[in-house]
Protein backbone atom coordinates (compact mmCIF):
# COMPACT_ATOMS: atom_id res chain seq x y z
CA UNK A 1 0.00 0.00 0.00
CA UNK A 2 1.50 3.32 -1.00
CA UNK A 3 -1.21 5.94 0.27
CA UNK A 4 -4.34 5.74 2.01
CA UNK A 5 -7.24 8.53 2.68
CA UNK A 6 -10.15 8.10 4.92
CA UNK A 7 -13.20 9.92 5.77
CA UNK A 8 -13.66 11.14 9.21
CA UNK A 9 -17.62 10.39 10.34
CA UNK A 10 -17.46 13.74 11.79
CA UNK A 11 -16.34 15.56 9.19
CA UNK A 12 -19.40 13.44 6.86
CA UNK A 13 -22.09 14.55 9.49
CA UNK A 14 -21.29 18.01 9.67
CA UNK A 15 -20.66 18.07 5.91
CA UNK A 16 -24.14 16.47 5.82
CA UNK A 17 -25.83 18.99 7.78
CA UNK A 18 -24.05 21.56 5.35
CA UNK A 19 -25.59 20.18 2.41
CA UNK A 20 -28.84 19.58 3.91
CA UNK A 21 -28.98 23.41 5.05
CA UNK A 22 -27.82 24.53 1.71
CA UNK A 23 -31.04 22.26 -0.38
CA UNK A 24 -33.42 23.80 1.98
CA UNK A 25 -32.41 27.00 1.55
CA UNK A 26 -32.39 26.44 -2.26
CA UNK A 27 -35.36 24.80 -2.05
CA UNK A 28 -37.26 27.27 -0.65
CA UNK A 29 -36.02 30.13 -2.67
CA UNK A 30 -36.85 28.43 -5.42
CA UNK A 31 -40.29 27.78 -4.68
CA UNK A 32 -40.84 31.39 -3.46
CA UNK A 33 -39.65 32.88 -6.20
CA UNK A 34 -42.28 30.33 -8.74
CA UNK A 35 -44.99 32.20 -6.59
CA UNK A 36 -43.96 35.46 -8.83
CA UNK A 37 -44.83 36.70 -12.45
CA UNK A 38 -41.57 35.53 -13.87
CA UNK A 39 -40.35 35.67 -16.96
CA UNK A 40 -39.22 32.63 -18.50
CA UNK A 41 -35.43 32.81 -17.96
CA UNK A 42 -35.98 33.29 -13.81
CA UNK A 43 -38.44 30.52 -13.91
CA UNK A 44 -35.97 28.60 -15.40
CA UNK A 45 -33.55 29.71 -13.42
CA UNK A 46 -35.63 29.24 -10.58
CA UNK A 47 -36.26 25.30 -11.60
CA UNK A 48 -32.07 24.78 -11.69
CA UNK A 49 -32.60 25.67 -7.67
CA UNK A 50 -34.83 23.71 -7.52
CA UNK A 51 -33.41 20.65 -9.39
CA UNK A 52 -29.78 21.28 -7.41
CA UNK A 53 -31.17 21.47 -4.11
CA UNK A 54 -32.22 18.05 -5.17
CA UNK A 55 -29.20 16.88 -5.58
CA UNK A 56 -27.96 18.22 -3.00
CA UNK A 57 -30.31 16.33 -0.41
CA UNK A 58 -29.16 13.22 -2.10
CA UNK A 59 -25.67 14.55 -1.68
CA UNK A 60 -26.42 15.04 2.26
CA UNK A 61 -27.95 11.76 2.60
CA UNK A 62 -24.97 9.55 1.03
CA UNK A 63 -22.81 11.40 3.90
CA UNK A 64 -24.66 10.94 6.44
CA UNK A 65 -25.42 7.62 5.65
CA UNK A 66 -21.44 7.39 5.49
CA UNK A 67 -21.19 8.91 8.79
CA UNK A 68 -23.32 5.73 10.40
CA UNK A 69 -21.12 3.17 8.63
CA UNK A 70 -18.82 1.25 11.16
CA UNK A 71 -15.74 1.31 8.19
CA UNK A 72 -15.32 4.43 7.16
CA UNK A 73 -14.93 5.38 3.18
CA UNK A 74 -11.56 4.85 2.37
CA UNK A 75 -8.84 5.42 -0.92
CA UNK A 76 -5.87 3.16 -0.59
CA UNK A 77 -3.72 3.74 -3.61
CA UNK A 78 -0.93 0.42 -4.09
CA UNK A 79 1.31 -0.27 -6.22
CA UNK A 80 -0.85 -2.47 -8.98
CA UNK A 81 -4.25 0.15 -8.98
CA UNK A 82 -6.25 1.70 -6.03
CA UNK A 83 -9.19 0.48 -4.21
CA UNK A 84 -12.14 2.77 -3.70
CA UNK A 85 -14.21 1.41 -0.53
CA UNK A 86 -17.71 3.33 -0.66
CA UNK A 87 -18.98 1.40 2.31
CA UNK A 88 -21.87 -0.82 -0.31
CA UNK A 89 -19.36 -1.51 -2.73
CA UNK A 90 -15.48 -1.59 -3.65
CA UNK A 91 -13.96 -0.24 -6.79
CA UNK A 92 -10.64 -2.16 -7.87
CA UNK A 93 -9.27 -0.36 -10.36
CA UNK A 94 -5.97 -1.17 -11.78
CA UNK A 95 -3.25 1.13 -13.28
CA UNK A 96 -2.99 -0.91 -16.59
CA UNK A 97 -6.82 0.44 -17.09
CA UNK A 98 -6.47 4.16 -16.27
CA UNK A 99 -6.18 6.36 -19.09
CA UNK A 100 -6.27 9.68 -17.25
CA UNK A 101 -6.48 11.28 -13.89
CA UNK A 102 -7.63 14.92 -13.58
CA UNK A 103 -9.66 17.43 -11.83
CA UNK A 104 -12.62 18.10 -12.48
CA UNK A 105 -12.97 22.27 -12.13
CA UNK A 106 -16.89 22.81 -12.61
CA UNK A 107 -17.60 19.84 -9.99
CA UNK A 108 -14.70 19.81 -7.65
CA UNK A 109 -13.97 16.01 -7.90
CA UNK A 110 -11.57 13.74 -9.39
CA UNK A 111 -12.36 12.10 -13.09
CA UNK A 112 -10.40 8.68 -13.36
CA UNK A 113 -10.69 7.64 -17.15
CA UNK A 114 -10.45 3.85 -17.87
CA UNK A 115 -10.32 2.42 -21.05
CA UNK A 116 -12.57 -0.42 -19.74
CA UNK A 117 -15.13 1.25 -18.05
CA UNK A 118 -17.06 4.28 -17.89
CA UNK A 119 -15.35 7.42 -15.80
CA UNK A 120 -14.72 6.89 -12.07
CA UNK A 121 -15.92 9.94 -9.81
CA UNK A 122 -13.96 10.53 -6.26
CA UNK A 123 -15.64 12.83 -4.43
CA UNK A 124 -12.59 14.49 -2.63
CA UNK A 125 -13.55 14.06 1.15
CA UNK A 126 -10.64 13.23 2.79
CA UNK A 127 -9.43 15.32 5.84
CA UNK A 128 -5.71 16.14 5.62
CA UNK A 129 -5.55 16.24 1.57
CA UNK A 130 -6.65 18.41 -0.98
CA UNK A 131 -7.77 17.61 -4.24
CA UNK A 132 -4.66 18.74 -6.46
CA UNK A 133 -2.49 16.69 -4.21
CA UNK A 134 -4.69 13.75 -4.28
CA UNK A 135 -4.71 13.68 -7.89
CA UNK A 136 -0.71 13.98 -7.55
CA UNK A 137 -0.96 11.06 -5.11
CA UNK A 138 -2.43 8.98 -7.82
CA UNK A 139 -0.51 10.32 -11.27
CA UNK A 140 2.79 9.64 -9.32
CA UNK A 141 1.74 5.54 -8.86
CA UNK A 142 0.46 5.21 -11.92
CA UNK A 143 3.58 6.75 -13.50
CA UNK A 144 5.46 4.76 -11.08
CA UNK A 145 3.44 1.19 -12.29
CA UNK A 146 4.03 1.80 -15.88
CA UNK A 147 6.20 -1.10 -17.54
CA UNK A 148 5.29 -3.23 -14.57
CA UNK A 149 3.52 -6.46 -14.01
CA UNK A 150 -0.11 -5.84 -12.90
CA UNK A 151 -1.59 -8.64 -10.84
CA UNK A 152 -5.06 -9.44 -8.87
CA UNK A 153 -6.40 -6.49 -6.66
CA UNK A 154 -4.65 -7.19 -2.59
CA UNK A 155 -6.37 -8.70 0.06
CA UNK A 156 -8.32 -6.65 2.03
CA UNK A 157 -6.40 -6.46 5.51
Amino acid sequence: MLARFATDPRDQRDLARVRMASALLASVAAIATFFGKLPIPAFLVALLGLVISMVWLRQARRAAASARRSAPEALVVHALGFALDEGERTHWVPWRNVLNVEVDEERLDIVVQQSDADPLRIEPRYPGVEIHELVRTLEDARHRAQGAGEGAPPSRT
